[in-house]
This record gives structure tokens, C-alpha cells and sequence, in this order.
């Protein structure tokens, strides 16, 4: 909230600058007038650029981010049902991180009402118009002010009746490639158009559930419950079984990368466009890693603490990064800046890519500062982010307030 603050200062030395060569004219100040003049720059602020002219722009994810919650158009990068703390934006351009809510004189609470981060936003996918994602069966929109229905699933079969015998036409996720969107039931997909509002015609995958998912120009690809890997053919829906004991698929450009698990260790592999051909390239890669076009950026399966290792994709060496430090809590609302000794108990942040800024993110919001009279970990009110330039094993920290 820190631009949308200084923003209202500014606007509001304007008005009072205004108001002075007015004064000895009409002999008062409209303030109501200057009240809305000031709500309105702030509501210019905190858009979050959902404005577009022609054709919409959609983020067509190259990677699984889905598991994440995170979602990006332009350098703005969406970070949704994180925790306890709800939904918030980054933006890469300047480092700050800010709340989805621009609701004047919302608290951001839990019990807030109607608090924009407090709506549960399922596999999100970003667009110029706004945040498409999806609550139970029905594709909804957040434009910035409000969130709307913009399609409800009605198709199911006789197995989902059984298994969701609540909601048999609810939806695990959904995908932007190519210009078009897709929805995946629990064992199907369908193509959407969100211009026309109107779905495609179901397309069965698999008998068990869909767990992750991702696209090139030519497959869909899918793991299950039953940790099987699996491509279908787009041009005509081939399905064709690849491996077993694969979790956190992901492309990266047209080729597939995903996790298997041999004696329950995570090998990080890589495939051709059909996920034909794998070869194993990272040992012990845990699920969070994130792939961009040069490294990649994952934390080790069996430690728990501030290292980061980047692979280079070109090179194939990796390089460790300790990242444990002491940051100061620079948040403006507290009275007093606090230390906080990073890493902490089950460190495990977020790892961020955005293409335009190129900048790769590792956040940690779960922070605490001290304990409270009851022995209970009091949490910090910032985060700690650690900013790397794409390829870069090199870093600049720094803790924002939200």
C-alpha cells in the first residue's frame, strides 16, 4: 500500500495548493469534491493494470505454477491464498508487494467483510481483463472491484457422482496455451472461450484423479492420484501412458520436466515435446522448484533451510546459495523495526519467474518475531525476499510490509 499512500499525500497537497488560489474567488473548499478526486487517483493506483485495448492478453504459464497460486500478466505477478495472509500482487518493477483489496479502510482480517484477499482463488490464471479462476464447478472473474460467474460447469459421469456425490461437476484446474483455455474435471478436460463464455466438448483422460497438469504446442500432459504420467495428443486426443511415480510436471518451452521418485527420492527429469526420451537431471529436486529459460531454481528434498541450488541449463553445473541472513522488518506501520533471523523452522519459500522483468523470485511470508506470553510464535507482518536476475546465482534481499 505504500504507492497507493503516497499517492493520496500527493493528491491531497495538490488539493490543498488548489484550494488556496481558489479560496479568495469562491471563499470555501469543496471537500467532498476533493475527497472523490482523491479516491479516484487512488483507485487509478490500485487497478492493477486489468485495462486492455484489442485483443485480451492471457498468461500461458510454462511451467505447473498452478500448485503455486501464482499468476502473471506483464511484471505483475498475482500471489493467491498465500496462507493465512490471503491474496497479494507483486510487482517486479519496483519490489513491492501489495493487497489484492483496494477496499477503502479494509482491515485485510480474516473476518474483514467482503476482503478480496480472503476469496479462495483456485488455479488462477491472469489476464488483461482481470483474474480468471475457479471456485467448485464455476469459472469466475475478478476485474479488480468485484468478482463474477462467468461459466458453470454442469458435465459429469457416474464415477464423479460417487466420488463427489455434493458436487459432481466440480473442477480441479485450469490452463491457458496457444490462445485458448482449458478446464480439467477431475477425469476430463474441455476448451473454454471466455469471449463467448461457452465450453468445448468433454474429453475423458483417466478413471482416477488429475493431480497435475501442464501444456506444450502439441500435448496436454497429466499425472493422477495414482502418480502415472500420461500425454494426450491435442490434434486428436491420443492418450498414452509414459511413467509411473511422477509428481510436479512442468514444461518449459515445448520440452516436459517432472519429478520421479526412485526409492522415495525426487529425480528431476527432462523430455522431448512428447515426453518421450527422458534423462535424469537433478537428484533430490524438491516439488517447489521453477524453471525459466536459462536455470533451474529448487531447494533439496532432504534439507530443510536456506540453501538454494541453481542448475544451469546450458552449462549443467549447479551452484548452492546459502541464504540465511538477519533482515529488519521495515514495515511502516509498526512502531518500531524488528530483526529477523532468516532461515526459520520448516523454511520452505516460494519460488517466483517473472519473463518480463526477468527476475526470479524466493519468498517467505510464513515469518515470526518472538513468542508471546503463551509461548505462541508471534507472526512478523512482512516478508523476505531474495531477488535474482535469471541465470544469476547472485542476490539482493530485501522485506516489505503488507
Amino acid at each position: 500500500m505504500k504507492r497507493i499512500l503516497s499517492v493520496f499525500l500527493s493528491a491531497l497537497m495538490l488539493a490543498a495548493c488548489a484550494d488556496k488560489g481558489e479560496s479568495s474567488e469562491k471563499g470555501y473548499v469543496d471537500l467532498d469534491s476533493k475527497k472523490e478526486e482523491q479516491r479516484a487517483l487512488i483507485n487509478d493506483a490500485a487497478d492493477f493494470g486489468f485495462k486492455h485495448s484489442g485483443s485480451p492478453e492471457y498468461d500461458e504459464k510454462d511451467y505447473d505454477i498452478m500448485r503455486l497460486g501464482m499468476t502473471s500478466v506483464g511484471s505483475r505477478v498475482y500471489w493467491l491464498n498465500s496462507g493465512s495472509r490471503g491474496n497479494f500482487m507483486l510487482d517486479t518493477q519496483n519490489d513491492s508487494i501489495y493487497h489484492l483489496c483496494n477496499k477503502e479502510g479494509c482491515a485485510h482480517a480474516e473476518n474483514s467483510p467482503g476482503c478480496i484477499d480472503r476469496i479462495n482463488m483456485c488455479c488462477p490464471v491472469a489476464s488483461s481483463e482481470g483474474i480468471f479462476f475457479v471456485n467448485n464447478d464455476t469459472v469466475k472473474l475478478f476485474d479488480g472491484t468485484e468478482q463474477r460467474d462467468i461459466y458453470q460447469n454442469r458435465y459429469s459421469t457416474d464415477a464423479l457422482k460417487k466420488m463427489f456425490p455434493d458436487n459432481p461437476s466440480v473442477l480441479a484446474g485450469m490452463i491457458c496455451h496457444g490462445g485458448k483455455m482449458y478446464l480439467l474435471g477431475p477425469t476430463y478436460y474441455l476448451t473454454f472461450d471466455p469471449e463467448s463464455d461457452k465450453a468445448g466438448k468433454p474429453v475423458e483422460l483417466t478413471d482416477a484423479n488429475t493431480y497435475s497438469y501442464c501444456m506444450n504446442d502439441e500435448y496436454l500432459f497429466f499425472s493422477n492420484e495414482n502418480l502415472e504420467l500420461f500425454s494426450c495428443r491435442l490434434s486428436d486426443n491420443k492418450i498414452t501412458k509414459l511413467c509411473d511415480k511422477v509428481s510436479g510436471i512442468c514444461t518449459s518451452g515445448n520440452e516436459l520436466y517432472y519429478l520421479k521418485w526412485e526409492n522415495n527420492t525426487p529425480y528431476l527429469m527432462h523430455a522431448d515435446s512428447s515426453g518421450e526420451n527422458a534423462v535424469q537431471l537433478i537428484e533430490n529436486c524438491y516439488a517447489g522448484y521453477i524453471l525459466t529459460d536459462k536455470a533451474v531454481y529448487y531447494q533439496h528434498f532432504r534439507e530443510n533451510g536456506a540453501k538454494l541450488y541453481v542448475y544451469d541449463l546450458a552449462s549443467g553445473r549447479t551452484t548452492a546459495v546459502d541464504l540465511s541472513c538477519t533482515v529488519r522488518n521495515d514495515d511502516p506501520d509498526t512502531a518500531e523495526d524488528e530483526n529477523i533471523v532468516y532461515p526459520q523452522e520448516q523454511c520452505r519459500p516460494r519460488i517466483i519467474w517473472n519473463r518480463e522483468s526477468d527476475k526470479v523470485y524466493v519468498i517467505d511470508d510464513q515469518l515470526f518475531t518472538e513468542k508471546d506470553s503463551f509461548g505462541q510464535w508471534k507472526p512478523a507482518e512482512a516478508v523476505v525476499m531474495f531477488i535474482f536476475k535469471n541465470g544469476s546465482a547472485e542476490f539482493e534481499i530485501k522485506t516489505d510490509g503488507v
